[in-house]
Formats: structure tokens, C-alpha cells, sequence
């Protein structure tokens, strides 16, 4: 069984993982790779905005 961790930095590091993996994909509506569409349209992930901080 995994472990689950509850601290702030651990889901952070966990939803960025998952965001990597999933925006990498094909996408079952548009059938785009999100993060290719991203570089199309100039837009930036929200990975370049600072973390909330609690």
C-alpha cells in the first residue's frame, strides 16, 4: 500500500508530478497535447506563479 503523506510540500511535489504526466498527454476532447498548446497560444503554466504560501 503507498503511503500518504499530508504535509503541504509532499502534495505539492505529488500534483506537480501528476501535472507533468497528464498535460504531456493527448487530450480526449481536442486532441492536443496541453502542454504543446500552452506554447502555441503563449500562455505559461501556472507553474511560474510563486506557491501559495499557508
Amino acid at each position: 500500500m503507498e503511503e500518504r503523506s499530508t504535509s503541504l510540500e509532499d502534495l505539492n511535489v505529488q500534483v506537480h508530478v501528476w501535472l507533468e504526466r497528464v498535460n504531456s498527454t493527448v487530450h480526449g476532447t481536442t486532441y492536443q497535447i496541453l502542454l504543446e498548446r500552452f506554447k502555441e497560444e503563449k500562455l505559461n503554466p501556472l507553474g511560474k506563479v510563486p506557491p501559495y504560501k499557508v
